[in-house]
């Protein structure tokens, strides 16, 4: 039996930048949902902590609610990856749209209108470009310092509050 050739359809430029650029912006909208989903989680479960221990009750009621707090920084860090992943994809395909478009250098510099590609150029730090300055704190940067601090927080918290009851 012969091997089928797979349907390759025929889609135009504009179909293939709106499939991609959907993409990005779906994922780039998850990304953000979801942290902040995170911080609403957080913010409920520190303020449950702080009630309690304002309350004046066992710190090892509140030890939970800091090794839950831990728990939730770690499944959600790893989906931000995931959604991060996801939108590098989407930034992929948007800079391969762009270069099919054939659109002619400025200064030693993609198009102005090869957004993507120009962002890309302007943090790679080559023989061409020795200047290139990549951003000290990017959005991944901060988001995964909240989750580091919120995370590690938590569970130093979570074991402070088990020790402190049976000391």
């Amino acid at each position: 039996m012969q091997a089928e050739k797979p349907i390759t359809p025929k889609l135009s430029d504009g179909e293939l930048v709106s499939y991609a650029w959907d993409y990005f912006l779906a994922h780039g909208q998850a990304r953000l949902t979801t942290f902040r989903f995170y911080l609403i989680f957080c913010t409920i479960l520190c303020s449950g902590i702080c009630m309690i221990l304002a309350a004046g009750k066992s710190p090892l009621l509140a030890s939970p609610l800091s090794l839950i707090l831990a728990f939730l920084s770690f499944v959600y860090w790893k989906v931000d990856v995931r959604h991060k992943d996801l939108i590098k994809n989407a930034r992929a395909a948007l800079v391969s749209c762009e270069s099919s478009w054939g659109l002619p250098t400025v200064e030693n510099a993609p198009h102005p209108l090869c957004l993507f590609t120009r962002d890309a150029m302007a943090k790679a730090k080559t023989p061409a470009n020795p200047s290139a300055k990549k951003p000290t704190f990017t959005y991944s940067t901060c988001v995964g310092l909240v989750f580091f601090v919120f995370g590690v927080g938590g569970l130093v918290s979570g074991s402070a509050f088990i020790l402190w009851h049976f000391i």
